[in-house]
């Protein structure tokens, strides 16, 4: 997996974060940020729940 799609999930960690927060965590840019968090959850690496939030998958 690509250097920066590892440092997004260590930012992101097991609780539920959004993309503000997650691009004052990283430095990317938010368009980045959203980018990477849909072929994350694609791939099964993680999960939106509403209001704009996303979490590591526990099954990952």
């Amino acid at each position: 997996m690509d250097k920066d799609y590892e440092i997004l999930l260590d930012a992101l960690g097991f609780e539920p974060a959004g993309v503000d927060t997650l691009v004052a965590r990283t430095g990317f840019k938010a368009d980045e940020v959203a980018s990477m968090l849909l072929i994350l959850e694609l791939e099964n690496r993680i999960e939106s729940y509403p209001g704009g939030l996303y979490v590591r998958s526990s099954t990952k």
